[in-house]
This record gives structure tokens, sequence and C-alpha cells, in this order.
């Protein structure tokens, strides 16, 4: 057994069998690491990584299970319990993995002007012709939905709003949470928070309300409503 390696062999000079000071060859030893030298000079490309083995146990294919995500690692691998998920940790946060069984969601969108139109009322009157009719529950999931209203609003006046909102003609009830102003004599874009709908239960024919409370002229030449089971 040779006490060294080295660049070349050597014979040794010790007096004891069989000269336990000899040394063997190795075809490289520059960097005093003969795995990263070697690679390096065979043109072999290393896997890098920096595995924990106790904490991941990769060679296993199995996951450190946590109950709630730990401070941010990028590139470290969990099995979330509270959601039976894999996340990975990225720049900004961990992020859910999508597993095949998973329903990925889907947003359904429909417009309810789509040319400018006008009022000059102080309180809410319903736009001719912005109906957009939805059977809401086909689009829930797990008994939930969501909606989100914009519009495409300005008001002749400097300093005076423009309000918009959506109302359900059969139900004869506004859609509480989508109001929506703008105070710009430009069209700006006002958009409301996901508004949870999960109570609706069949079709219905959802229309646009405007109105001027303090004066000027309001316009409007778009709005749009978004459906979708998960708040994006």
């Amino acid at each position: 057994m040779p006490i060294d390696i080295a660049d070349a062999n050597a014979e040794g000079s010790a007096t004891n069998f069989p000269r336990r000071d000899h040394v063997h060859k190795h075809p490289v030893f520059s960097t005093g690491d003969l795995h990263t030298d070697l690679l390096a000079r065979s043109g072999v490309r290393p896997m890098l990584g920096n595995f924990d083995m106790d904490l991941y146990q990769i060679l296993d294919h199995v996951l450190e299970k946590l109950g709630s995500l730990p401070t941010l690692t990028e590139g470290r691998m969990l099995y979330l319990t509270t959601d039976d998920h894999p996340y990975i940790g990225q720049a900004s946060a961990y992020k859910q993995q999508i597993l095949e069984d998973d329903r990925v969601s889907a947003v359904f969108s429909g417009r309810h002007i789509c040319s400018q139109v006008s009022t000059s009322s102080v309180t809410y009157v319903t736009i001719v012709d912005s109906d957009v009719i939805i059977n809401a529950p086909l689009f829930k999931y797990s008994g939930t939905l969501y909606v989100k209203f914009l519009a495409h609003l300005r008001n002749s006046e400097v300093g005076y709003a423009t309000y918009a909102q959506l109302y359900r003609q059969h139900a004869a009830t506004v859609v509480t949470g989508t109001e929506v102003s703008v105070t710009n004599t430009a069209y700006q874009i006002a958009e409301s928070p996901w508004v949870d709908i999960s109570g609706e239960t069949g079709p219905e024919s959802y229309q646009v309300q405007m109105k001027v409370p303090s004066g000027g002229t309001g316009y409007c030449n778009c709005a749009i409503i978004l459906l979708s089971y998960v708040q994006l």
C-alpha cells in the first residue's frame, strides 16, 4: 500500500518490505483534488449540486416532509403535508409543483361593452345591450367561484368621477363588491377585486350600470367580466 500518490512513480528507499514509502503515479495531480482535476482534463462534465442527503434523501427519491414552508432557500425541494404537494425554492418564494391529477385554473371572460357609451345620470342606470349571460355554477370547482369586473372609464369634467358596477338583471340585485370608478378626463382602467359569487345558483344575465354622482358625463368604451374558481 503506497503512502502517497504523485505525478510520477517512485521506487522508495524504505528498508521494510515492501518499501512502504514507494509512490504510485496518478494521471492528474495539479489541483490537489483528483476527481475535479481528472474530470476537467478528460472533458467529462461533472454533475453539480449541493445535496444534503440527510434532509432530502435524493437517492431514495423521497422529499423532506414538512407541515409548513421553512425559511426560503433557493433550489431546496420539499413536500408540504398540508396540501400534499412538492415545492421548489425559487428566487422570491417556494413554488408549488403541479401534479398529474391537479386541476389547472381556467378563466372565463365576457365583454359587456364593445363601443363607447355614456351617461349623465347621478344615480345608477343600466347600459343597454351590456348583457353577458352566464350559467355561473358550471364554472365552480369544489363549490367555489369568483368574479372580477374591469371597465375603461372617463369623465368629461376635471375632478368628477365615473362609476360602474355589475348588476343581475333577473335577480334585480347588484353584484356587491364589483363597483369601480375613475376620476380622469382621459380613459383609465378600473378593476374590482376578486369577489366571491359561490352562491350563484343558475343562469343569469349580468349587466353594466353606470353613474356620475357629482356631475359631468361618464363614458365607457369597454367592460369585461372574468370568472375563475381561484383568485388569480
